[in-house]
């Protein structure tokens, strides 16, 4: 018997594709600008200090926005948070994030250098 059409099933979720390609791709451009501006290689993860220097922000405002990101989890967490984890008491932010943040956040301005 064949599935009808539009469902997926228990496992729908699984290797769906990203629902604003565009988008996505502008935050990575957007990211690949601002690592090529302050002079900071691409990694996996970074530090906050260099998460600041990207951004433009303060470290009070960037451990701000890590603690609006809620634990994966819950339901609808906070546009603005930005993901984070901690190594010690030291927060590390995985490139990916940085990446979804600048995807959600198009809108925020900034002061230009």
């Amino acid at each position: 018997m064949r599935p009808l059409d539009g469902w997926g099933g228990p496992l729908r979720s699984v290797g769906t594709p990203d629902p604003h390609p565009a988008l996505r791709t502008q935050a990575e451009g957007q990211l690949a600008d601002l690592l090529r501006a302050t002079g900071i290689p691409r990694q996996g993860v970074y530090r906050p200090g260099e998460v600041c220097r990207l951004l433009r922000i303060s470290r009070t405002t960037l451990l701000q926005l890590c603690a609006l990101r809620e634990h994966p989890a819950v339901g609808h967490p906070n546009p603005r948070g930005l993901g984070s984890f901690l190594v010690g008491c030291h927060h590390r932010i995985p490139h990916e994030a940085l990446v979804e943040w600048l995807g959600r956040n198009q809108h925020y301005e900034r002061e230009s250098a």
